[in-house]
């Protein structure tokens, strides 16, 4: 620490110099922003070997450990219903409410289903899903059934 005390001070202390150097009342504020420039840039560099240090977390060697792989998968089954809902919602500007989505043969590790059916209900009915089949077929999610509940 007390090494980069004196880095900073050396680093100030020539940037005064070259400041003080370099005195043009023309280019002031462009010879300024530059020495303060170099100024963060010198003074970062330092820094960011001592968080490094300070912080040495190999993230390539941390291993994810789930306690209940029921609950993750259940949890990622639901976050990919969400985001095809979304997903569509968006695209074919429908309502979300009037989405609902079921999967059949989810598997975590491709984040894909066998078969997803998709059922459109109130003013969702009228939406084009033969185009709603394709593109979630075209994306890779999985098998795609629509259908349309007009009730």
């Amino acid at each position: 620490m007390n090494q980069y005390l004196v880095y900073l001070a050396v680093i100030s202390m020539f940037v005064s110099l070259a400041n003080f150097l370099m005195y043009d009342s023309e280019r002031m504020r462009a010879s300024r922003l530059c020495m303060g420039i170099i100024v963060i840039a010198a003074t970062m560099v330092p820094l960011t070997s001592v968080l490094k240090d300070t912080f040495d977390v190999n993230f390539e060697e941390t291993e994810i450990y789930v306690e209940d792989s029921e609950l993750a998968e259940s949890v990622a089954e639901k976050a990919f219903i969400v985001g095809i809902k979304k997903t569509l919602s968006e695209k074919f500007s429908l309502s979300e409410s009037g989405i609902e989505i079921e999967v059949a043969g989810f598997e975590i590790e491709s984040m894909r289903a066998e078969r997803i059916y998709v059922k459109l209900s109130g003013e969702n009915a009228f939406a084009d899903t033969r185009s709603i089949r394709e593109y979630v077929e075209k994306n890779k999610f999985g098998e795609c059934v629509v259908e349309v509940d007009f009730e």
